[in-house]
């Protein structure tokens, strides 16, 4: 059983860091209001010959007068090499997160590595896990991640940086999850199966966009209930899955993809109120795995979604130096998805007229 890991920075219990808005100094700053290089201000700041003793003066009393901290961490992490990993997760997260960050953990440690996570504010968590001299930090991205501030922040780290969920970057390691190929993969199965009515429940665009090319590929029937959109602050978009689940069985689609375990419970929930029967009735295919759903359903779902293991394994081949690092020696991995077909996808034949 792996070890619990160390929380060394939350956002609800620690307010105060860093709330006046001072921003992170760099070596940038202190370079640009001294009027020197870069280097210059390394060799000042470092101890190092080179530099005239008026010059390293000046640049010592900026630092002093900024509170240069990172400087620290960077030349603590020049001297050695740490065996930390530090994880800046969302505060609020669903299932799927939950298991990815255990199984992060889970692989991490069994690499010799231990695990900090910092929950909440992304530029605070890496703020914190420079004072305490982590020199690689993976980061589940959320909306705060392109603030001036974390970017600030984010340049200022002199470690290695990984981004889940991203597009290839210049500036740090990255995975992302094939999306789009996940629904195609989901469309192909209830293809096979005969199903030419299909519907897609969600808002995601790659997702969508997934349903979309598989729908043209294959042909398969255009209906007014192809796509239904049901955006997360919108819940009366869910009046127009039961307005579907109400038709009759000729009307209605005979397959349903819906884009999250969370809209397949809503999903569920207006079956039993339609008295609508999966998969009696109908055929579906969720977006994610995670080991709950057959706890919390009455059906075995069918589901597409990446494997958490992968994830895990892939974020720490990066980490770890495992593969051919790209152009730049920042890598970018793709991560395919699975799917696993259980009990709530039947043969169209089944649904016959």
């Amino acid at each position: 059983m792996a070890m619990s890991p160390i929380l060394i920075y939350n956002e609800s219990i620690d307010q105060n860091f860093h709330e006046s808005g001072e921003s992170v100094v760099t070596i940038k700053d202190i370079a640009q209001m001294a009027g020197v290089s870069f280097t210059t201000v390394s060799k000042a700041l470092n101890g190092e010959p080179g530099v005239r003793a008026e010059t390293r003066n000046k640049i010592i009393a900026i630092a002093n007068k900024l509170n240069y901290v990172p400087n620290l961490a960077a030349r603590r992490l020049v001297d050695r090499k740490s065996d930390s990993i530090g994880l800046i997760w969302p505060n609020k997260s669903g299932l799927f997160l939950y298991h990815l960050f255990e199984q992060f953990q889970i692989q991490a440690e069994k690499a010799g590595y231990s695990v900090m996570v910092a929950l909440g504010n992304p530029a605070a968590g890496v703020r914190t896990f420079m004072k305490h001299f982590v020199d690689t930090i993976v980061v589940w991205p959320t909306a705060e991640n392109t603030s001036p501030e974390f970017i600030r922040t984010r340049e200022s780290f002199q470690g290695t940086m990984l981004m889940f969920n991203s597009s290839p970057s210049p500036y740090y390691h990255t995975i992302s999850i094939d999306r789009q190929e996940a629904i195609q993969q989901a469309v192909d199965h209830l293809s096979g199966l005969g199903h030419r009515k299909i519907s897609f429940i969600g808002y995601n665009s790659e997702k969508i966009t997934g349903f979309d090319r598989a729908g043209q590929l294959l042909q398969l029937e255009d209906h007014p209930d192809r796509l239904i959109f049901t955006p997360k602050n919108a819940p009366e978009s869910w009046n127009r899955v039961a307005d579907m689940l109400r038709k009759t069985k000729s009307q209605r689609p005979t397959a349903l993809i819906v884009d999250s375990y969370i809209a397949m419970f809503k999903l569920l929930k207006l079956c039993r109120m339609c008295n609508v029967r999966i998969p009696e009735d109908l055929s579906l295919i969720a977006y994610d795995d995670v080991p709950e759903l057959e706890e919390m359903t009455d059906i075995v779902v069918t589901t597409v979604g990446p494997n958490v293991e992968h994830l895990a394994s892939a974020a720490l081949d990066i980490l770890t130096g495992h593969g051919h690092p790209a152009e730049g020696g920042y890598r970018h991995v793709k991560v395919a998805s699975q799917l696993a077909v259980r009990g709530t996808t039947r043969p169209v034949s089944d649904y016959a007229m």
